[in-house]
């Protein structure tokens, strides 16, 4: 798959119809930033950049709640722009926002379990108008493919946030 400017976006190969082998995420400035082996279902690269390095997580112990900075933070497959690309596909902006003008952003939380799986999604800031409930539902929907966050070598339990933005002037709106 191919991005701005023709550079490669995604690599990988096909077998008998099906993804095979191992997928490289390149970003664009032409460097792989993820490796993900299809067969094992497994990242087995991940670089993380150096800003990224010193941020401390929310990690979720039960009803334990402490800020731990992470081996490696939780990971969408193909990266955050990937992620962000995805949601951004998948907003049906609400009829009442948009009849009545209403444009701007709602943060998101949600967990991303020592499984990769998503739950506990909450608004940490909302705007009403149907389009919190549509920030988690869109979120929601492209929930699969998350690696967990890894402390100490294990996967932990992290909750993570995302702003969702909602503009009027974007294409997206149906």
């Amino acid at each position: 798959m191919f991005g701005p400017n023709n550079s490669v976006f995604i690599k990988g190969h096909y077998s008998n119809g099906l993804q095979d082998s191992v997928w490289e995420f390149y970003d664009t400035n032409g460097e792989v930033f993820q490796k993900y082996d299809v067969s094992k279902k497994d990242l087995v690269y991940v670089k993380i950049e150096e800003s990224e390095k010193n941020n401390l997580y929310k990690r979720i112990d039960g009803s334990d709640i402490s800020l731990v900075a992470l081996d490696r933070p939780p990971v969408y497959l193909g990266g955050n722009e990937n992620f962000l690309n995805e949601l951004a596909r998948n907003i049906i902006y609400p009829e009442d926002a948009f009849m009545n003008g209403i444009s701007g952003r709602v943060f998101v939380s949600f967990v991303v379990d020592k499984n990769g799986k998503t739950g506990n999604f909450k608004v940490l800031k909302g705007m009403g108008h149907g389009l919190d409930e549509e920030a988690i539902r869109a979120i929601k929907s492209i929930s699969e493919n998350w690696f967990p966050g890894i402390l100490n070598g294990k996967p932990v339990d992290i909750e993570i946030s995302y702003p969702v933005t909602f503009s009027l002037s974007a294409h997206n709106i149906r």
